[in-house]
Order: structure tokens, then sequence, then C-alpha cells
């Protein structure tokens, strides 16, 4: 027997077959960190998930696309044709009819090819916005998995029955892996999910058919994650042959060029583990892989023009096409002028962004303007960075936790995006996790301000008014559909009196059975500290935050000099740097309490409206059962109105 590579140790033997009956494990509950990612309480990496499921997905059940249950009954069946010519034939023909999941036309990334007829069943369930399982009938041999705009993976069973004399269903041991589509590189990273297998069947093995015969195969152990690079690749199992994966390069990036020059070319970015890493995979001589020299590989070509309405507007069948593919990621490295054509599996669905400008980049997430071709208009983009390291033996859970950050704005913005004081969600694309958000010509409200330190709001009593109400509106209908922003503050908050104001920035928004850690710590409500509770109260009490600024009472939290900062994700802590956060925490909530008494004290009535008035204090009471609701705000402002 040929020998073994763990990705974690370096050395293991290849289990034979056993049966015994899969057994069932318990669901942990998820929790949303303060990045916005997913995690799950009381577990470290690599110890057991939820199903096949790195992050649990329980926030996003409660709508039609949420992630399916594995009882489920499939949408639809399909039946796949055997086919006997080769699968890696004619695949730079991309443009292919979508077969079996939704219709439509999509771009496909890998082909499977079932390698026993031990199989005795095989299930896809993809993972996105549109997800839908599917049976494979057996007679199928071949199956080519598809990415478009809504799908970030796919999830894959395969039954395999080791013993005939028994009934497919008595005899069948499950396999279970998940593949996820990297944004950055032409690689499917493979996650193994076999949690129903014990733990000497647990491991799957898979080979590079393009390597040597000499180099052993590598074994991917429970929760542990392989780059399956743009090759083909062996996947064997309890000593069988499961199938072969052929990995296909992205081929749904080019470049309209109409006659000019490149300026930037990019190839693709190797990823190496870090030395010291705890967690860091095989030697980088033993993972080195070398860039394939055949049609298969593409690179980035990134072309500077100016970005007239003329071009905009140009047909994709006219221009001349350059082929794009590895860069660390093709959006982050757009400039001014810039240009990137994406394709889709049909013409009408094609669209480019022509860079316009930056708007903001904090590590985890990248925001410009761009002229939207299909949309036809400026948008704004914003982009899920995935920074991990896809040499690491976790890194499709890390990849799957910002995947998840981004499958949950995607369904939380595009459910209230219709408010208009909501800025619309027009679009979203999962090849790249972005999304494609309104532009609004308009500042923050953070900018209506002094300059300096401690700088307090420059807008008018009336201005301030036209906020509050408009922006009650806008919170009560996030609340209607059982969705939590947690991160109301003014920098979230566009302003013009011809728009009024326009709330934006859903990375942090969750279901109410959710408690987030997130959000900004001056706008965080005193109750997460006290019972790690946020809810409804807490976005009211961080508008009331947000109107004590704009009414005077105290500076933007952000300019406040000397500056009191803590960690929220330090709040529940009972460590010294814990009770530190809440001693912060503390003396900023008597800021708050101060700046309500001194609102209330030193009201007039033809400068404010009392029924404002009543509402701003009761909004930042500091107790979450006495604190007025958005309800009864609105009924108190509908009575002042119309008596």
């Amino acid at each position: 027997m040929e020998p073994i590579v763990h990705k974690a140790s370096l050395h293991a033997t290849q289990p034979a077959a056993v049966k015994t009956d899969p057994s069932m494990s318990t669901e942990p509950k998820e929790t949303i960190k303060g990045d916005g990612e997913s995690s799950l309480p009381e577990r470290n990496k690599g110890q057991p998930l939820n199903s096949a499921n790195p992050v649990a997905m329980d926030d996003l059940e409660a709508t039609p696309n949420a992630y399916e249950q594995a009882d489920t009954p499939p949408d639809q069946e399909t039946d796949y044709e055997s086919s006997d010519s080769s699968v890696g034939q004619g695949f730079n023909n991309i443009r292919l009819p979508y077969v079996g999941m939704g219709g439509g036309f999509d771009i496909y990334r890998a082909a499977i090819r079932l390698g026993t007829d031990k199989v005795t069943k095989f299930t896809t369930r993809q993972i996105g916005t549109d997800n839908q399982k599917q049976f494979i009938p057996i007679n199928g041999r071949e199956l080519l998995l598809y990415q478009s705009e809504k799908r970030v993976g796919v999830d894959l069973q395969a039954f395999v029955c080791l013993n005939r004399m028994k009934s497919p269903t008595q005899g069948s041991w499950r396999l279970e892996m998940r593949l996820l589509f990297d944004a950055r590189s032409d690689s499917i990273l493979l996650l193994n999910a076999n949690k129903h297998m014990p733990v000497s069947r647990q491991d799957i093995f898979v080979n590079e058919l393009t390597a040597s015969p000499a180099k052993p195969p590598i074994a991917v152990e429970l929760h542990q994650s392989l780059a399956l690079r743009a090759v083909s690749h062996r996947i064997v199992w309890l000593g069988e042959h499961i199938f072969d994966i052929d990995v296909f390069p992205r081929r749904y990036l080019s470049l309209r060029t109409p006659n000019y020059e490149p300026v930037k070319t990019g190839a693709k970015r190797a990823f190496e583990p870090s030395s010291s890493s705890p967690r860091a995979g095989p030697s980088t001589a033993k993972r080195a892989r070398a860039e394939t020299s055949d049609g298969l590989t593409a690179r980035t070509t990134i072309y500077t023009m100016p970005p007239t309405s003329e071009f905009c507007a140009e047909s994709c069948d006219t221009a001349e096409q350059s082929s794009v593919a590895d860069l660390c990621h093709p959006l982050e490295s757009l400039h001014l002028g810039s240009v990137i054509h994406v394709a889709n599996g049909n013409r009408e669905g094609d669209y480019s962004l022509v860079y316009k400008a930056p708007v903001f980049d904090n590590g985890k997430s990248l925001v410009f303007q761009a002229h939207h071709t299909k949309l036809g208009k400026l948008t704004v983009v914003k982009l899920h960075r995935n920074n991990v390291d896809l040499e690491d033996d976790y890194a499709a859970q890390e990849h799957w936790a910002v995947t998840h950050h981004w499958l949950r704005e995607v369904n939380y913005h595009g459910r209230v995006g219709q408010h208009p004081n909501i800025a619309s969600l027009v679009g979203y694309d999962a090849r790249f996790l972005t999304l494609y958000v309104e532009h609004i010509e308009a500042p923050s409200l953070h900018l209506y301000r002094q300059c300096g330190t401690n700088a307090y709001c420059t807008m008018t009593t009336r201005d301030a008014e036209k906020v509050f109400s408009r922006l009650i509106d806008a919170i009560n209908f996030i609340h209607l559909h059982d969705i939590i922003h947690n991160d109301i503050r003014p920098a979230n908050i566009l302003y013009t009196r011809e728009r009024g104001p326009v709330l934006i920035d859903f990375g942090c928004a969750a279901s109410e059975s959710v408690v987030h850690t997130g959000g900004t710590r001056w706008y965080i409500p005193p109750e997460f500290m006290t019972g790690g509770t946020r809810g409804r109260p807490g976005d009211i009490f961080a508008l009331g935050v947000v109107m004590l600024f704009l009414l005077g009472e105290m500076p933007l939290p952000e300019t406040q000099s000397p500056q009191l900062v803590w960690e929220p994700r330090l709040l529940r802590q009972s460590s010294p740097e814990g009770r530190k956060a809440r001693q912060t925490m503390s003396a900023w909530m008597e800021i708050v309490e101060s700046a309500s008494e001194t609102l209330e004290r030193n009201w007039v009535d033809d400068r404010l409206e009392e029924t404002i008035m009543l509402a701003v204090t009761g909004m930042v009471a500091m107790e979450a059962d006495t604190r007025i609701t958005g309800r009864k705000i609105q009924e108190d402002l509908m009575t002042s109105m119309f008596g």
C-alpha cells in the first residue's frame, strides 16, 4: 500500500472498510462575533461543527432563501446522462446551459466522475442565495458543478455500499464534504464534513493526478480542508475510489479593451503557510505546487482607459475580450479608470465595473464607487475580504466564516432595502463576495460637526427632527422583519434635506434570536454589559445616542477627548481586561445619562418638540425593559402631528 500524507501529522495509514451505523451528534448554537464573522462558542478549531455546516446558519432559516435541513425533500430531480468522452475536453467553451438546478445559464467550475459502482446515491446542495438540493441517479456517471453570482459552493454526499449482500440503505456509509469557491484564486476548498462517521473512518484521501506517481495522497481529517487547484484530483475514502474531480480556472472574468494598452498584469498569488502558526500544515517543500502551463491556466490583465459613457454603453459582443483570473482578488487591484468585465453563462447577465473612487477600507472590507454597466448607474461596491491562507488546515472554516457573513448581509439587507430611508441593495455577486448598493450623493451625519476634538453637531434642530422621525420609521420597518441592525451610528446614516436620512451598512445585522457582539462601542446598549442581550431595545438606544449628538447635548462620541475606549468582546469576560472594559463602559453610560438629563432640564418648547425630547430621553434609559419602544415613539409622533 502506498504511503499516506496527513495534512496535520504527515503520517497515517489508510483505514480499512468497516460497516457501522453512523452516529449522530448535537448541534452547537451560533453567536456572531464583533467583526461580523460567525463563531461557535465553546468550540476550538478542529472540534465538531453543525452537521456539514462549518458554521450554523440558524439566523438564515426564517427566510425562503435559508439553507435547508438535511432531511428536506429535493426541489427537483435531474437525470445526468453518462458520458464516455473526456471531461477535460472542450472546457474552454464556458457558455453551457445550466442543467438541473434552477434553470438559467451559469459557468462551470468543476466536473465530477464517479469512480466506483459502490456509490448507491449521490446528492448535492448548492450553497448561496438560491440553495437547492438534488439527487443524482447512479446511472449518471458525470456531474458538472456550476458557479454564478448566487452561489458560493456546494455540499456533497455520497452513499457507498461496501456489502452488496445487504440493501443499499443498510450497508451504506455516507461520505460528506463541502466545496467552497475561492474568490481570490482558481482553487476550490474541500472541507471534510464526515462527522457522522467513527473517528477511524473519517479521513478523506486526495491525490493530485498531475503529480508524480511517487507522491503519496494527502489525508484530510475531519473539519480540515485542502485547496484543490485547477487540475484533476482523485478522492479515495474507505479504500474506495469514490470520484475524480477536475477543477477548472475561473473563466467568468474578462476585460473589454477597445485599443487600450495593459498597465498591470497579475499572476496567481502563492500562499505560504506561516512558520510560526501552530496550525501550519505540511512544509512548503511538501505542499509546493507549480503553476500549470497548459490552456487551463489563466492570468489577469487590467486595462486603464478614460471612463467615458460611450465605453460603458458599448456592447460586450463587439468589445475585445481578455482573460482574467488570479490576482489576490481581482477587484482589490482596480484603480481610477480600471474596467473589469464579468461574464455570466448568458450574454444578458454580463456586466462591467468601471472604478470611480475609493470610499472605505478597514482591512476586512473594501468599499468603492463604480459604474455598473448592467444597472446603468453609479453604485457602491462593498467587498468582503477573505484573507485566508489556503495552505492552512482549517482554511475552509475560516473561508466559510467570511462567506457566511456575506450571505447574512445579502439576506438581511435585501429584505429591507425597499424602504425609502434605507439604501437599496441593487445587486450582489457571490464570486467576489460583493454587494452592489445604491449610490447616494450625501454626507454621513458624522460630518455635520465642528472641527477638532469634542466636536459638536452643526445641524439645525429642524434637520435633527427630520432625521429622527424618518429613521424611527426605518428602524421599525427593520424590526418588523425580525432583523436587528446592531450598528446604528452617525457614520452609517447619510443625510441631505432633499432625500432625508438614509440608513446604510448591514454588516452587523442579525436576527432577533442571535446576540451580536459587534457594532461601535459608544452605541452598544448597557444591557449587553449586564445581561448579554441587545435586540430591538439595543437599536433604539443607539439611535438615542445619535440624537443626543444631533441635538447638541454631547460631542460626537468618536471625537471625545479624553476618549473612553473598550473592547465590546471583553464585556462578558471575568478577566481583569473584562472588568476594566465594564468600568470604562459604565463611565460612558454616566456621560449618556448626564446628556439626557441636560436635554430634559433645558428643554424649550419653541426649540424642540416635546414629543421628540421625551422620546430621546426614553430611548437612552439604562434598563431595557423601561426603554421606550419604536412603536410607542411612532404612535406619539402621529398623535402630536394629528391630535
